[in-house]
């Protein structure tokens, strides 16, 4: 819905309008234009707290991870799996973290989002000086070459770009969707080895 909160603020801003010239109606405009600005609020805060940084400090990468996990998992009916190896946060840039969580995040939005998928898997691992990230589902795939990418995509090369990243999307009809993403860590110059 976040995406057409301009729509319902405009629509809130015409009953109000109305309501100003229509002593009649008056009280059923406020009440409507009422209710799509609590539609708004309410969804400002769903995003507010999506975007919300975890808390370094309190927990690490992984632990962010299993909490959005754990969320999602309440609210929707699909299994995912979540496999780390090799990570040690404390070698990690604290930026590139939150980038890795970010590009989680927006995937499993588009999982969850734009396919049926009843299943799916991260994996997050540490080769030698690159991390590795592969998050794939069981949904029915498409054709990439046919389809455009759509925001959460667009964001996710973004991420991955403004680390010095590489994607990989593969996808066929019927055989499932995989993106891979690879980022160096040696293009952060906070890395601790």
């Amino acid at each position: 819905m976040h995406d057409n909160l301009n729509q319902i603020l405009g629509a809130a801003k015409l009953y109000i309008e109305m309501a100003r010239t229509d002593e009649e109606k008056r009280e059923m405009f406020l009440g409507k234009s009422s209710r799509y600005i609590l539609k708004v609020i309410e969804e400002i805060r769903k995003i507010s707290k999506t975007l919300a940084t975890p808390g370094s400090h309190v927990m690490g990468l992984s632990s962010s991870i299993k909490v959005l996990l754990d969320d999602m998992i309440m609210v929707h009916p699909i299994k995912i799996e979540f496999q780390e190896e090799g990570i040690d946060e404390e070698k990690i840039d604290k930026k590139l973290q939150l980038d890795i969580f970010r590009i989680v995040q927006e995937q499993l939005n588009n999982i969850l989002k734009h396919s049926k998928a009843t299943h799916a898997s991260i994996h997050l691992t540490r080769n030698e000086d690159e991390i590795d990230l592969l998050i794939s589902d069981n949904v029915e795939g498409c054709d990439i070459l046919k389809e455009n990418g759509g925001m959460g995509i667009l964001n996710i090369k973004s991420r991955a770009e403004s680390n010095h990243g590489v994607v990989t999307i593969i996808s066929k009809p019927g055989e499932g969707y995989e993106l891979n993403v690879v980022l160096p860590l040696h293009a952060h110059s906070s890395l601790k080895i």
